[in-house]
């Protein structure tokens, strides 16, 4: 029992000297970089420990224009980054700010141990420093060898380890603040501005996912399909697209009325990933756009089968049945899908279809409205409501004249 409990003892010991040397080692690479940023700029600095830029679940101080935010996951203790607020950091004081990690990391490796030998210190201590040591040595090397493979911020932003972004720097004169650029300028919906920002850092020979799918999603937004879709081309001669983007790029086609080409794309996203109901689901209600109902079925049968709570699925199923003469089959999925989810949009606004092809526009029109009060932007919604104001008002005209 004695021995058991030893090697417990040794085992926790291990683990508790280990995380408090990763952090130590975090803290220390970032608060070199946050210390350089905070001289060579005039502007707020953020550290953020176990997180990539989001302030939730951290444990939040400051020290002046120094804020720090360190999760208090300690399992997520495994990635750190430094964020300037300054978007006006010149290229060389940026070349010091990115340098100044894994300088303070290579220092660490170096004078801990050392310092703990040469004082003679307790045995822990100095496994503390030996761990700290190893840690930071390893972080110099990791964060020094360049890797085109980015890091995508909790605001969307990408950044790259400190490696790339000095060769970013030296070779081709590109800011980590030209991304955040571009992304603010997605998010305040300047669409223009963001193709213009990614586009030039491409032009610049630096080809990454986030930025094609950026200016993709732009050109979409800006109704400029015909550059949308010659980007898609590009990003596809660089890279060999996931599911996932696949399927993002097919729901911006399908979304915009370019069914078939969207229909392609969901199509080649299930081929690499079988299981990706997203996109079997966003197949399936393309395929009821183009009147191809029996093959809508077959997406949505294959989603009620591994999820039979799936309200999305049996809506949509339900609208393609009775497309195709199943009318009482087809409601009976809709009825379900609003047993399982009495907030599901497409519930009503299909329900709403039926009672529209019943000529009831009365009661199409209250199902229509209460679809666009649960999500506005349920699609065609807009266009089904539009319609069906038309029939009515045309109706009360004719009784009008009658009268």
């Amino acid at each position: 029992m004695s021995t058991l409990l030893a090697v417990l003892l040794f085992l926790l010991f291990f683990v508790l000297t280990f995380v408090i040397a990763r952090f130590l080692s975090l803290l220390l690479h970032e608060f070199a970089h946050g210390i350089t940023a905070l001289i060579l700029s005039r502007d707020k600095v953020s550290i953020y420990i176990g997180s990539l830029g989001t302030p939730t679940g951290s444990f939040t101080f400051s020290i002046g224009r120094l804020a720090f935010y360190i999760t208090r996951d300690i399992r997520l203790w495994t990635t750190s980054i430094t964020l300037p607020h300054s978007t006006t950091i010149t290229r060389s004081n940026q070349f010091f700010i990115t340098l100044a990690g894994p300088i303070a990391s290579f220092i660490i490796g170096i004078v801990f141990p050392a310092l703990a030998i040469l004082n003679h210190m307790h045995g822990r201590i100095i496994t503390l420093s030996m761990f700290i040591s190893i840690i930071a040595l390893f972080d110099f090397v990791m964060n020094l060898l360049p890797s085109k493979n980015s890091i995508v911020l909790q605001d969307g932003s990408v950044y790259f380890n400190d490696g790339q972004q000095l060769i970013q720097l030296i070779k081709y004169n590109i800011l980590p603040q030209d991304y955040r650029i571009g992304m603010a300028c997605y998010f305040k919906e300047d669409f223009q501005c963001t193709i213009s920002t990614f586009q030039t850092i491409i032009d610049k020979g630096i080809h990454n996912r986030t930025l094609y799918l950026y200016i993709i999603s732009s050109y979409a937004y800006l109704k400029d399909f015909n550059a949308a879709f010659t980007t898609q081309e590009e990003f596809e001669k660089h890279f060999r697209l996931n599911s996932i983007e696949y399927a993002f790029i097919g729901l911006i086609k399908s979304s915009n009325g370019y069914y078939l080409e969207g229909v392609e794309d969901f199509t080649k996203a299930i081929a690499l990933s079988p299981k990706d109901y997203q996109a079997i689901g966003n197949r399936g209600y393309t395929y009821i756009q183009l009147e191809e109902y029996d093959k809508a079925i077959e997406d949505f049968n294959v989603l009620i089968n591994d999820n039979p709570e799936d309200a999305y699925a049996f809506a949509n199923r339900g609208l393609a049945k009775f497309k195709t003469g199943l009318e009482d089959k087809g409601l009976k999925d809709i009825y379900t899908a609003l047993e399982l989810d009495n907030n599901n949009a497409y519930a009503y606004k299909n329900l709403g279809i039926y009672y529209y092809s019943k000529s009831d526009y009365t009661k199409a029109l209250e199902l229509f409205e209460k679809a666009h009060e649960i999500a506005p932007g349920t699609h065609l919604i807009d266009f089904h409501l539009k319609q069906t104001h038309k029939k009515l008002h045309s109706n009360e005209s004719n009784t009008s004249v009658n009268d």
